[in-house]
């Protein structure tokens, strides 16, 4: 265990180090990325497709309004299927 929690250690110091330069540093929006750095390792995803991870999960997890475009895509398809009929209920 000791392993994987100096790695895990190590990711996370490599996270917050930008909020130490000074610079603005939005730590609820850089959050998202915080359970993709511990858990990436642990279940051997690349570092590389950790943000990708973050808006699947994002994509599964949030309201349909959170998820942007993908959303919008799928409640516009569902409506015109369900707003669309072959007759007129008045004939």
């Amino acid at each position: 265990m000791a392993p994987w929690e100096d790695r895990i250690r190590q990711s996370v110091v490599r996270f917050l180090e930008p909020a130490l330069d000074g610079a603005p540093f939005d730590l609820a929006e850089q959050a998202l990325l915080l359970p993709a750095i511990v858990t990436g390792p642990l279940l051997g995803i690349p570092e590389r497709d950790w943000a990708e991870l973050v808006q699947l999960t994002a994509m599964v997890t949030a309201p349909p309004t959170r998820t942007s475009s993908w959303a919008a895509k799928r409640d516009a398809r569902h409506i015109s299927t369900t707003n669309s009929s072959p007759t007129s209920p008045t004939g």
